[in-house]
């Protein structure tokens, strides 16, 4: 695998096979309890290892491809429209 969209596309397909028929709402606790984990350790001042912060970030990461893909969601796109809409919000202050 070369290229990021290739591993975001793979990684779409392998978490629709993972998570076939659940709910998206069990995806998005599933994705909130990782967010959780993420906030728990900032706010506490506990430092989390590079490992345990890619771990985290990378079930997050996965669970965004199931979405995305469950949803029909062109990632491209929508982050492109994201960072845009940031920029400006930049630019405005």
């Amino acid at each position: 695998m070369e290229h990021y969209e290739e591993l975001w596309e793979e990684s779409e397909n392998v978490a629709a096979e993972c998570y076939e028929g659940v709910e998206s709402n069990k995806i998005f606790e599933r994705l909130e309890g990782k967010l959780l984990q993420l906030k728990e350790f900032k706010c506490d001042g506990e430092e989390l290892s590079r490992e345990n912060i890619f771990e985290l970030f990378g079930d997050i990461i996965f669970y965004i491809c199931y979405l995305s893909k469950k949803h029909n969601v062109n990632t491209f796109w929508a982050l492109h429209k994201a960072m845009t809409n940031h920029k400006i919000d930049i630019m405005d202050d």
